[in-house]
């Protein structure tokens, strides 16, 4: 209690701290593909949310081989996880202007990105088993221009289909043609329970 001329005041955080603790109990993070904003440009009738779900777990007939990038990609940042938790129990817990649930939000939020980064990085770096000659085919009789197939010629031919140098990245890389599986993988925050929308 801080003394102010002989005089103690005293200062009732319950309320930021109740705010702070229903903040954290209550909000989950949420990393993935929302299906309700996952269409695809090319007009295919397969939205990002079942590709990404596809891809990660493999497809029912096994025509297309698991390449489980969500909970590896989790799993790689989580010890930064649990330190974004702490700190967001730690904000909780001081009072003051550093609680409550803005606070503690922020955290949440920290979590949602690290996971989201992770999880794309994962899929950038290649995941096993290697596309099957077929597809790559498939991809490089799909490429326009003539500066990117001399590169990707370039790179058959010193026997790189991993590579990731610039115009040849994405045709050898699984999970990756265009980059719209990557680049839908986001993070919400959503309220649950108790006053949940």
């Amino acid at each position: 209690m801080p003394r102010i001329s002989g005089v103690f005041r005293t200062i009732d955080n319950l309320k930021k701290l109740t705010q702070g603790v229903e903040a954290l109990t209550r909000t989950q993070v949420m990393v993935g593909v929302p299906a309700d904003k996952s269409p695809r440009k090319d007009g295919d009738a397969i939205t990002n949310a079942e590709l990404a779900y596809i891809h990660d777990k493999g497809s029912a007939d096994g025509r297309i081989p698991a390449r489980p990038f969500m909970e590896p990609g989790i799993e790689a940042v989580k010890d930064q996880i649990i330190v974004e938790m702490r700190n967001a129990g730690k904000a909780l817990l001081s009072g003051g202007k550093a609680g409550g649930a803005k606070k503690v939000e922020m955290y949440l939020n920290r979590i949602g990105i690290i996971a989201t980064r992770s999880i794309k990085a994962k899929i950038t770096e290649g995941i096993p088993p290697p596309l099957a000659p077929s597809t790559i085919a498939g991809r490089i009789r799909r490429v326009k221009g003539k500066a990117r197939r001399k590169k990707i010629d370039a790179a058959l031919a010193a026997g790189m289909p991993e590579s990731r140098q610039a115009g040849v990245e994405g045709l050898f890389t699984p999970l990756i043609v265009t980059g719209a599986l990557r680049n839908s993988i986001v993070y919400v925050l959503r309220k649950v329970g108790k006053g949940s929308k």
